[in-house]
């Protein structure tokens, strides 16, 4: 997916073993991670929180977002690439 140095990369998941998985895998990466608790985080604020890394985002990518497949409703439209964990597994093991 192209994460590099100090990109960042959005944890969108509940708490579980995945979480520690994914942030392990982005700190080797050299990417920054940004965890957001999608049961304390209203749809707005995720929004929000979507925009300013987007903007602050040198080169102006749209950030990666790593989620679970059943929180894909809470996502608003399409402001980062999104990863669904539980059902790309096949595509990340490559």
């Amino acid at each position: 997916m192209d994460v590099g140095l100090e990109q960042p990369v959005i944890l969108y998941m509940e708490h579980s073993l995945e979480v520690v998985c994914v942030i392990l895998g982005v700190l080797k990466a050299g990417a920054a991670y940004v965890p957001i608790d999608p049961a304390a985080t209203p749809k707005q604020r995720l929004s929000f929180i979507l925009q300013d890394i987007f903007e602050g985002n040198a080169g102006g990518a749209a950030p990666l977002l790593v989620t679970q497949t059943r929180l894909l409703s809470n996502l608003p439209g399409d402001a980062a690439k999104v990863i669904t964990l539980d059902s790309d597994f096949a595509q990340i093991a490559q």
